[in-house]
């Protein structure tokens, strides 16, 4: 997910980006599980999307706290947190349509091209990150798009005074279940509506909440809290049920936004109070992680053509080793070996020389005479 900095900047909280490493890291978890790693807590790794989700309730709520309410600054705001999620999702999004072109004869995801009647609007729409049907074309995307729901509905806050933002919070709360239970069991053919209703806004309604005890000083043995926190999360991702329609909203939902909230809490808390350290190469990866939200994937599907290649042209004797899809646990660890060996030094280079330059010139415009953001 993009890291979020405030307009103007403010120092970064290590606590938040150690959190985001570790959400991203969940996440290359969940996508690189194989018939022989997946049961566990490989299964729930799809959870470091919940931790995402909060923490960027937190972050706009946290940095927005001493923003002017008016419309100059809802426009800066949004210019900001668009040109912080698209620079780099286009680049890596539109690597996936001449992938699948080489790979597959159409520029379309193999498992989707048999639902997709206009692969033009479907390959844009996935471009702009707008709601449709089908996945985008790089699947991680569905995240972004929730993001940017939140970003649209948290900005029409910074038109009320701050003291509204609790009441504003709840009422955009109750407003989701509202609609939840209305559409509830409904084959929704509106993408826009389901996202509307996704029970998913609610994690990031909770981050803003944790946003808001911070703001006003309500510290609460935050040592304890981050501990609980831990052992919730810990015990969610070992013991929750395998994932189906239903647990990955309302359950998901239920079973992960408390202890995502209490580790959070907990961190930014102790880190303030100069109780927690967060080591260098923590924040580094927090840094990197929106690069290897977006680049893991698609090192996972070059990976696996790579092992299908060598399936069909290896002796019998090195498919166990090096063929993921082989019965036995060696190949398949080779193969997740592979996928963090190849995907964090790939997100740390994206960072540094895409995603950063990128985000330069996007502030170069914004801070241009008479720019509109």
């Amino acid at each position: 997910m993009p890291e979020l900095h405030s307009t103007p900047a403010r120092p970064t909280l290590d606590s938040v980006q150690a959190l985001r490493g570790l959400a991203a890291l969940m996440v290359v978890f969940f996508h690189a599980q194989t018939a022989e790693l997946a049961p566990g807590i490989w299964a729930r790794g799809y959870a470091g999307v919940d931790l995402f989700f909060v923490i960027s309730g937190f972050i706009l709520t946290y940095v927005s706290r001493d923003y002017a309410r008016d419309l100059p600054t809802v426009a800066r705001f949004l210019y900001a947190r668009a040109t912080r999620v698209y620079p780099l999702w286009w680049v890596f999004a539109s690597i996936l349509p001449l992938y699948f072109l080489v790979s597959y004869g159409a520029p379309l995801p193999p498992d989707q091209s048999a639902l997709i009647t206009n692969p033009p609007a479907y390959i844009l729409k996935s471009l702009l990150l707008w709601p449709q049907s089908e996945m985008p074309v790089l699947k991680v995307g569905w995240t972004l798009i929730h993001e940017l729901f939140f970003y649209l509905i948290f900005s029409l806050a910074l038109l009320f005074r701050r003291s509204a933002l609790p009441v504003l919070l709840i009422v955009w709360a109750g407003l989701t279940l509202l609609g939840s239970w209305l559409v509830q069991g409904a084959n929704l053919e509106s993408p826009i509506l389901a996202l509307a209703t996704s029970h998913l806004t609610l994690e990031f309604i909770a981050g803003a909440f944790v946003a808001l005890a911070l703001t006003h000083r309500l510290h609460f043995q935050p040592r304890i809290i981050l501990l609980l926190g831990l052992a919730g999360l810990v015990a969610a991702l070992v013991l929750y049920t395998t994932p189906t329609p239903r647990s990955l909203l309302w359950g998901r939902v239920g079973v992960f936004t408390l202890p995502c909230c209490a580790l959070l809490y907990g961190s930014v808390v102790m880190e303030q109070n100069r109780g927690l350290l967060i080591p260098g190469w923590c924040v580094a990866l927090g840094n990197w992680s929106y690069a290897l939200y977006l680049v893991h994937t698609i090192i996972i599907l070059g990976l696996q053509r790579l092992s299908r290649e060598a399936g069909l042209r290896l002796p019998e004797g090195w498919k166990t080793w090096l063929v993921y899809s082989e019965p036995g646990i060696v190949g398949n660890l080779v193969f997740v070996l592979a996928i963090f060996a190849l995907s964090i030094p790939a997100a740390a280079l994206a960072h540094l020389y895409i995603e950063r330059p990128l985000l330069r010139l996007t502030r170069k415009v914004m801070q241009r005479p008479g720019a509109a953001a």
